[in-house]
């Protein structure tokens, strides 16, 4: 199984080889790089390392030429207004904080740059964006009982260090990586009370905040930031992220809940702090469901992976859970075979069972293009080419196919493969082309139904929190007539992903998109994403209630499918 990345949990292709030398491997992990600790950066290096970022983007960045019509991208506009932002950065911080924003301007979840610092802060409940609303999700009741935060999940923070929920998602989202709007800001709220330092200024101090109850009542308390891992050099100003606030009379904390809240582990970037199995942030690339399974329903595998049948007027219908297309055991070894013979057997129990099934894909962060496209062939009814890529057409590119191609022994399928590869690769770089014409990663071959695919009817659930390998499956399944999608427009994340050498004086780490891959039906899949036939959004009452009425939703579309 190969393995390279088309999102940052790693797509891979059909062309072993080629992927190893194509793409590293990233998983959105901080790439700690040293720094020039406890000194300034010169206007001069600040501006060799922008100028270094964009030479980089002009010549390597895969989407570049659809951006301007995809989000209306004027590049040298854009390179002149935060050319203008570098030089007038008073700290580092302010620096390194401004070439986190200039890439998120390219609104491409694969395309994203890290400070490299350790600094963290948290608070000790979590927020996620429901119906436009900034909502608290989980609530660690050790360090935050009910007499120090008298709040419960739904309730609606509604103004943070003296800013409106809004102004606060806005300067977030700003931060973001995404190919969709309504992603960023979802993820700028999940960041309300998850603060890292590679992507956001850290806060300092204590924090007063507001909440607005489901009653209508608004109280507000005070709470310190807990801070984990070191600054390096970026001295970000206080004013940065939540202005300090002293402690709040109306619930005032008590010293105990003071000195345990000390005690909170960060453990990675926009990660569960938390840990109940519910925390939606918890939910993203997980086996677990956060739909509560109807009353009478059966159960055929809890992990790692949730698959139920339940019963409906039609008879009985199938869920079944995708949280990712890259399985991994526990020290990060890929799992692809046994993955599959896991999904093979549940769908052979489903296909046995049940007149329809729901996919669930929601939240999916995306994983291998072979594996992706292996669970799609347990589903679909005919063989078909497969995803499409366009790669880019210059020597680099021409090089790793080249090298890969030497590294294959001759003779063998896969060494075909490759040297079609590079064929195409050749002929777009003479030619003078930004980008190859399409190809998959195995030219011209087809793929062909699991002979234990499910054959019946099927939807696939989908939201703004699934991207790229979470993207292109539900495209897949939607441009092969093989599903109705329920639920809202995917990320838009459409490439493969490579991460980058590090700018040379700042040691800003940053990856990058190399390619393009598209819907069957020929359109680019970056900043368009999967579209739902049956659009939904999820409510406050979805949100505190197990979901309840989205599931009569989808399982009410997936009747209609049904003869």
């Amino acid at each position: 199984m190969s393995e390279a990345s088309l999102d940052s949990s790693s797509f891979s292709s059909k062309t072993p080889g080629v992927i190893k030398n194509l793409v590293a491997i990233t998983l959105l992990a901080s790439i700690q790089v040293p720094a020039l600790a406890n000194r300034a950066l010169t206007e001069a290096e600040r501006l060799a390392d922008f100028n270094q970022l964009v030479y980089r983007i002009e010549s390597n960045y895969g989407p570049l030429k659809l951006k301007p019509t995809s989000i209306g991208l004027d590049m040298e506009h854009l390179k002149a207004r935060y050319r203008d932002e570098v030089v007038k950065a008073r700290t580092n911080g302010e620096f390194y904080y401004t070439i986190v924003r200039f890439v998120a301007e390219f609104k491409d979840g694969h395309f994203g740059a890290q400070v490299p610092t350790t600094r963290r802060a948290a608070l000790p409940f979590s927020t996620d964006l429901v119906e436009g609303k900034v909502l608290i999700d989980q609530i660690e009741r050790t360090m935050l009982p009910e007499l120090i935060f008298p709040y419960e999940r739904g309730d609606e923070v509604i103004e943070m260090g003296g800013r409106s929920a809004p102004q606060l998602l806005d300067f977030l989202s700003r931060h973001v990586s995404s190919g969709y709007e309504l992603s960023a800001r979802r993820t700028a709220a999940m960041m309300f009370t998850v603060r890292s330092g590679a992507i956001v200024p850290v806060p300092e101090g204590k924090v007063l905040i507001k909440i607005r109850r489901v009653s209508g009542e608004i109280g507000e308390v005070s709470l310190p930031w807990i801070h984990t891992g070191d600054a390096i050099d970026e001295d970000v100003l206080p004013d940065f992220g939540d202005a300090p606030k002293i402690f709040s009379t109306k619930f005032p904390l008590v010293p105990k809940v003071i000195a345990d809240l000390g005690n909170l582990s960060i453990r990675d970037d926009l990660v569960a702090i938390l840990g109940p199995e519910r925390l939606e942030r918890s939910y993203r690339c997980s086996g677990l469901t956060r739909i509560e399974p109807p009353e009478g329903a059966k159960p055929i595998q809890l992990t790692p992976f949730v698959a139920y049948t339940y019963p409906t007027a039609k008879g009985e219908v199938g869920y079944l859970r995708l949280p990712h297309y890259m399985p991994q055991g526990p020290s990060g070894e890929p799992l692809f075979e046994e993955y599959l013979s896991r999904y093979t057997h549940v769908v052979r129990q489903l296909e046995a069972r049940t007149v329809g099934l729901v996919i669930d894909q929601d939240h999916n962060c995306g994983g291998s293009v072979d594996y992706l496209e292996s669970i799609a062939g347990l589903f679909v009814e005919q063989p078909h080419s497969g995803l499409e890529f366009q790669f880019l057409a210059n020597k680099e590119s021409f090089l790793s196919f080249n090298q890969a191609l030497g590294q294959t022994p001759a003779g063998t399928l896969e060494h075909g493969l490759v040297k079609n590869l590079v064929d195409l690769t050749r002929t777009a770089w003479n030619r003078g082309d930004f980008l190859t014409e399409k190809s998959t990663f195995h030219p011209g071959e087809k793929l062909y139904p699991s002979p234990y695919r499910y054959t019946k009817p099927v939807i696939v659930l989908i939201d703004e929190l699934s991207g790229s390998g979470g993207d292109a499956f539900p495209a897949m399944m939607q441009g092969l007539g093989r599903a109705k999608l329920v639920g809202t427009r995917t990320s838009g994340l459409g490439g493969h992903v490579n991460a980058q050498a590090p700018l040379n004086y700042s040691g800003i780490a940053y990856r990058m998109t190399r390619s393009l891959f598209f819907h069957p039906n020929g359109t680019p899949i970056e900043n368009n994403g999967a579209t739902p036939d049956f659009p939904y959004a999820i409510t406050r009452d979805d949100f505190v209630n197990g979901y309840r009425a989205y599931r009569e939703f989808y399982t009410q579309k997936l009747l209609e499918q049904i003869p």
